[in-house]
């Protein structure tokens, strides 16, 4: 009876001595393929990795190429645009393209301007005294040509060491100048004298200077009359 008890055990014990091996086996197989698993999605990832950052790289060349491309397109148009005193009257020209002045007119007027100015011998001369902001009395006024331009000025005045402004305008500071025309039409001007400025009428150029009178408070202007264009 002993001896059928102990071959029981020893049936038993090596029933789960059996089982533990098969268990340890097929443990171990499904731990490598789980590893094989992992490691080939590590793989597939790594590859990702690699074809982003060359796709990132052709990406930024493709930028970098782009950016030079704009650069030089940009340096080239800036070359082609005029610059200074050519620039200035490209916008001139441009502004009265815009306020409606045929095209033809202008082509005409620059054909016709010639580097020596055609103008009547002598010049217009008057005085007048600027308006200051603190006056309440009206302006005074210049007429030129039988009364057709009347001209105006306003100024800023002269301040005294002790910082009291002074009854009279101070030259060195900007004068604005108001030219009206029969007609109504009305420029103004404004700069630090001496300066001047044309006004066209009648197919006649009228140059004006304006200047600091030899009396303080006298602002003087001469008037020259040319032909236009």
């Amino acid at each position: 009876m002993l001896r059928r008890w102990t071959l029981v055990g020893l049936l038993v014990l090596g029933g789960l001595l059996l089982a533990f091996w098969f268990g340890r086996e097929v443990g171990g197989f499904e731990g490598q393929a789980r590893i094989a698993s992992l490691e080939a999605q590590l793989g597939e990832l790594e590859a990702r990795i690699r074809n982003a950052d060359l796709e990132r790289a052709r990406v930024e060349q493709r930028l970098a190429e782009a950016d030079r491309q704009a650069r030089a397109r940009i340096d080239s148009l800036a070359a082609r645009v005029p610059q200074g005193e050519l620039g200035g009257l490209v916008d001139l020209l441009r502004a009265r393209l815009d306020g409606g002045v045929p095209a033809e007119r202008l082509r005409f007027v620059v054909e016709q301007a010639r580097p020596d100015r055609r103008c009547r011998e002598g010049v217009d001369r008057r005085r007048l005294s600027p308006r200051l902001p603190s006056e309440v009395t009206p302006l005074q006024t210049a007429a030129f040509l039988d009364n057709r331009i009347t001209v105006s000025a306003t100024a800023t005045p002269a301040v005294a060491p002790d910082g009291k402004p002074q009854p009279w305008f101070d030259p060195a500071s900007p004068v604005e100048i108001r030219i009206l025309r029969i007609g109504g039409n009305i420029e103004l001007v404004a700069g630090t004298l001496p300066f001047g400025h044309s006004v066209v009428a009648d197919d006649r150029e009228y140059r004006f200077n304006f200047a600091s009178g030899a009396k303080n408070n006298m602002l003087e202007i001469t008037l020259q009359d040319c032909a236009y264009p």
